[in-house]
């Protein structure tokens, strides 16, 4: 086939093939409740792009702000191109929502284009290269990275870690000048996530392949001399901007010299094979005793067929040591953090080009060629399903957050003036809503001066659970009762505070001090919230359950009403409300 027909072919293949896998977000675009936090600085742009990069390169997750968790530690990156992309979709799109989805579509279009790019590299023009290449565009694992606006930061760094990888692989014997285009792509890879840091030891093999051993990269050595002094200048910028040290905050990361690493390890290898190659779920945050519900022995069979049938058919290619470098080198800075299917992005690009190379292997035998050809589109196929369905079951759950409070919210929305100081009663999401919740309302209310803070958790349960008994000791204190608690444990993994009565928590993150009046281990019964101001200054709301509020895998089951309360006055029982 002529050049330009495979790739009108490869392009128009891809885009086909990816549009139709994420139709169903597309109808429905989504939020989650971190995305809320990039929405926010969406929302602050009358600041100018570099301002807005310079003030916001650091995302950062912290919990002091929550009463009942027990941190006292925040987690860190640096993110500026990621930053970035936000703002240009905020002044790009008129729907912003559904221009962070559109980005997050073209980012994988343009990085499918690249592994097209880089397989004709390797394998030349043809069937493989373009089996290889829509194997990528369609693998289930690349969900989370379409839907999810935050899963745009693997994807991104992908992009610049292949562009750098294509770019290398066109120097010149003598760089020169055009050295400064593969270093410059390297350095916004790293600028995005950590996970580009493999990129120059993927050029240092992939320099060995082409020219033909070790003795013959002396000549090379000012090329990888360019890329040491940008890692190195990235890291001090980094260490710089973040400040020194780590917060191993369980589950976000996990310490290597924990004894349960090696379990965590286990967990995301086994989750991310079988995702990989049998197109299962992974779950976010997925721990070791969820592992049987969401793997299966089959899946395990299947992966650790394929992986042996190609480890030891292209074992001694030099081709094969390229991509598994780049596999296992893009996947080992994110071997510490939580468990994710976003951080297989470039992991599976180095397997659709070692299937690329798999066919190409067998094209002196045409029979084989075939038969191995039909078994990778029909998987291929199977992955496609996967994905398509992935997007579908997201964009069909009736209980996405964002969704909800926007139901709750309606009947009291004109209610809460601008700039309200809100306090929550019987905060029915989950940790991750409750984190995140303040930017959420923020940005659905077009308000970013107002305040949240959350007080009590509606207890999970198959029950419809009690209601809180309120008093109000003095003007500023507000005293919830419940003899199960007035925060749920629930599903959340962070690590709970002690509930001895006389207890006091005081944060600088929160605008008032809570004082255990009654409680045993994780069951705070009886808590005292003394606020700086008084609480007529403040909006109250309750939220009062029509059902049980049900854990879920991806949010909680909620079903009830919201209410603005008229707070009890000082110094007298109100009994139960």
């Amino acid at each position: 086939m002529r050049p330009d027909r495979w790739w009108w072919a490869t392009g128009a293949s891809v885009a086909v093939a990816v549009l139709v896998c994420t139709f169903p977000v597309f109808r429905t675009p989504l939020l989650e409740p971190d995305d809320y936090r990039y929405l926010q600085i969406i929302q602050e742009g009358d600041r100018g792009p570099v301002e807005l990069v310079t003030g916001s390169a650091v995302v950062e997750n912290s919990w002091d702000h929550l009463w009942w968790t027990d941190t006292g530690q925040s987690v860190r990156f640096f993110r500026p191109t990621v930053v970035f992309s936000y703002w240009l979709d905020g002044t790009l799109y008129p729907d912003v929502q559904l221009g962070l989805l559109v980005t997050n579509t073209v980012i994988h279009l343009l990085c499918t284009l690249m592994l097209a790019l880089i397989l004709t590299f390797l394998v030349g023009r043809g069937y493989a290269a373009y089996i290889g290449t829509m194997l990528f565009a369609v693998m289930a694992c690349h969900a989370e990275t379409l839907w999810y606006v935050a899963g745009r930061t693997d994807s991104l760094a992908a992009l610049f870690f292949l562009a750098a990888l294509v770019m290398h692989a066109r120097l010149p014997e003598r760089a020169g000048p055009a050295l400064l285009l593969p270093v410059a792509a390297f350095a916004l890879a790293l600028l995005t996530k950590e996970t580009a840091v493999a990129l120059p030891l993927v050029a240092v093999m992939w320099d060995r392949w082409t020219e033909g051993g070790w003795r013959e990269l002396r000549g090379r050595v000012p090329v990888y001399g360019a890329y040491a002094g940008t890692l190195v200048a990235y890291l001090v910028l980094r260490g710089w901007t973040l400040g020194s040290g780590m917060d191993w905050v369980f589950p976000y990361l996990m310490d290597p010299s924990d004894p349960g690493f090696p379990l965590h390890l286990w967990t995301g290898a086994r989750s991310y094979a079988e995702n990989l190659f049998a197109g299962a779920i992974t779950l976010p945050f997925l721990q070791a005793d969820q592992l049987s519900s969401w793997t299966s022995p089959f899946g395990l069979g299947v992966a650790a067929a394929a992986m042996g049938t190609i480890g030891v058919t292209l074992r001694k290619d030099p081709r094969f040591h390229i991509l598994l470098v780049m596999a296992v080198g893009s996947w080992l800075p994110t071997a510490i953090a939580y468990v994710s299917e976003r951080y297989l992005y470039l992991p599976s690009a180095a397997l659709a080009g070692a299937v690329a190379l798999l066919l190409s292997s067998t094209r002196a035998r045409p029979a084989l060629f075939r038969v191995l050809a039909v078994l990778v589109v029909v998987w291929g196929g199977h992955q496609a399903m996967n994905l398509r369905n992935k997007h579908r079951i997201v964009a069909s759950l009736p209980y996405r957050t964002a969704a909800v409070v926007e139901r709750l919210f309606a009947p009291i929305r004109d209610d809460i003036p601008p700039g309200a100081d809100v306090v929550w009663l019987d905060f029915p999401f989950d940790w991750v809503s409750a984190q995140f919740m303040e930017q959420l309302l923020r940005v659905e209310f077009d308000d970013p001066g107002l305040k949240l803070s959350i007080l009590t958790h509606v207890p999970v349960g198959r029950d419809i659970p009690e209601r809180l008994v309120l008093t109000r000791p003095t003007p500023v204190t507000l005293r919830a009762h419940r003899s199960t608690g007035v925060t749920s444990r629930g599903e959340s993994l962070f690590r709970w505070v002690d509930c001895d009565p006389g207890a006091v928590i005081r944060r600088s993150a929160l605008p008032f001090e809570a004082t255990i009046v009654e409680g045993s281990e994780e069951v705070c019964s009886t808590v005292d919230f003394r606020f700086e101001t008084s609480l007529d200054e403040k909006v109250v709301i309750w939220f009062r359950p029509d059902k049980p509020v049900v854990p879920h895998p991806t949010g909680r089951v909620v079903d009830g009403s919201l209410q603005i309360l008229e707070v009890p006055p000082p110094l007298e029982g109100t009994g139960e409300r």
